[in-house]
């Protein structure tokens, strides 16, 4: 099950994934033309505080650009 937000410039989802005994956190932040994808794994269940962190960093996040030329 995927949690979503979406304001007016900004879409967030988040969702849980458990294999054997590794715990994901899936994380997907879309902002203007941006997409950032992060993902978190550990052996036990990231808790609220980790969960702040990481979203916190990931929406301060900044991308810039590339100037790719063929």
């Amino acid at each position: 099950e995927m949690k979503s937000v979406t304001t007016e410039n900004k879409i967030w989802l988040e969702g849980d994934f458990q294999r054997e005994n590794i715990f994901w956190v899936w994380w997907v932040l879309s902002h203007s033309n941006q997409i950032i994808l992060a993902s978190v794994n550990s052996e036990k269940i990231i808790d609220s505080a980790d969960r702040h962190l990481f979203r916190f960093m990931i929406d301060k996040m900044e991308i810039y650009p590339v100037d790719i030329k063929e």
